[in-house]
């Protein structure tokens, strides 16, 4: 344990209420310490694991409207390069 933690001062004009709500929006959390103990309670209660999220996610559809479209210029392109009479 540290005896003589460095101190650093944070400027003024942190807002809690911008962080609380960026905390509520992400799933996060807020927290405040005013003193180096109260830091030290904070970290301890973060989660020192990463958690990941799995997921599907359907694409096909995007491709199919990929491939459609490059269907539909190869037409219109072979029109355009070979005017019937």
């Amino acid at each position: 344990m540290v005896r003589n933690p460095p101190t650093f001062s944070i400027p003024a004009g942190i807002d809690p209420s911008t962080l609380q709500s960026i905390a509520a929006n992400t799933d996060g959390k807020y927290f405040t310490a005013s003193s180096y103990g109260e830091l030290q309670k904070v970290f301890e209660k973060l989660q020192t694991n990463m958690i990941t999220k799995h997921g599907d996610e359907e694409i096909s559809a995007i491709f199919t409207v990929m491939g459609a479209l490059f269907a539909a210029t190869a037409v219109t392109l072979s029109f355009v390069w070979h005017v019937f009479p």
